[in-house]
């Protein structure tokens, strides 16, 4: 029930947005090694990938789970969740620089009152390469820390691991792969175009999925569509996978009956985050190459 009254110490709505405006005039001018607060994922990932660890970040417990790498280092505070993210905390950090995400999360005029701001643009405009977004993403970023040399590095690694890959799979090429998730037993998120499609695409394999897609580059349709699948098709995982839907599947009839899990031709395998940046790529290519290439 709410009583009206404020905890002791806790500001006003007005107060608090005048503290971080306040914080705006007093911040000196930016730097090569300035404050950098990340509110989701891929701004926090992307930020580690040029060198740079956040101060905070959103959903910091959750990160090693669903993206991995670059490893969040130990030190960086945790804001909460990436869509509710605890804005008295982000004034008492007092970062040079929040990094948000377009359509993901919490918007910049959330933020604006109280720190300088740079949107991350994940979804490229109808069109465009979602790697070369990717890549133009990194940049503007590199540029705003200070650290442009940073990209170049980043997209020559990214290069390199795809090169790595299409050369260790170069007797799979052209194969048919089917890069998902499962949350439930009798739904799957298919990642059917964007960055996994076109990462398929750079390392020598083929996207086995051409149905419908939505704007973040995945289809979710029932397992069963996943008969619909050419002959011959790899289902790969990622994890992670929750254990009561691995038990569900395991008891399922339907699954089991799928001519690839027959086959044996699933694979698990460990997390990458697919609404990830030029990062998320390069881990995605060395992984398909690692358990591809042992399948």
């Amino acid at each position: 029930m709410t009583t009206g009254k404020r905890a002791p110490g806790a500001l006003s709505r007005r107060a608090f947005l005048a503290l971080g405006t306040a914080g705006l005039a007093l911040r000196p001018a930016f730097a090569a090694d300035m404050r950098v607060a990340c509110v989701e994922w891929t701004a926090a990932a992307t930020l580690l990938s040029l060198g740079l660890a956040p101060v905070a970040a959103g959903d910091v417990p959750d990160y090693p789970t669903w993206v991995v790498e670059p490893a969040m280092p130990r030190s960086v505070i945790d804001l909460g969740s990436r869509f509710q993210p605890n804005l008295e905390l982000l004034v008492e950090v007092a970062p040079d620089l929040v990094v948000v995400t377009e359509g993901y999360g919490v918007d910049a005029g959330t933020i604006a009152g109280l720190a300088p701001v740079h949107t991350l643009k994940i979804i490229p405009v109808e069109g465009e390469s979602a790697l070369a977004n990717a890549a133009a993403q990194a940049r503007r970023l590199a540029e705003r820390i200070g650290r442009p040399d940073a990209a170049g590095r980043l997209e020559a690694d990214t290069e390199a691991a795809f090169e790595a890959a299409r050369a260790s799979l170069a007797p799979l090429a052209g194969a048919p792969v089917c890069v998902a998730s499962l949350f439930e037993e009798r739904s799957i998120r298919i990642y059917a175009s964007g960055l996994v499609d076109e990462v398929l695409a750079r390392i020598g394999l083929t996207n086995a999925w051409i149905g419908e897609t939505g704007g973040w580059g995945f289809s979710y349709v029932g397992i069963e569509r996943l008969a619909t699948l050419p002959e011959n098709t790899r289902l790969v995982l990622l994890d992670p996978l929750p254990d009561p839907v691995r038990l569900r599947l395991e008891a399922s009839s339907l699954w089991a009956n799928l001519p690839l899990v027959r086959e044996a031709r699933v694979l698990q395998v460990p997390p990458v985050w697919p609404f990830g940046g030029l990062d998320a790529a390069g881990r995605l290519a060395r992984i398909l190459s690692q358990s591809l290439g042992t399948a």
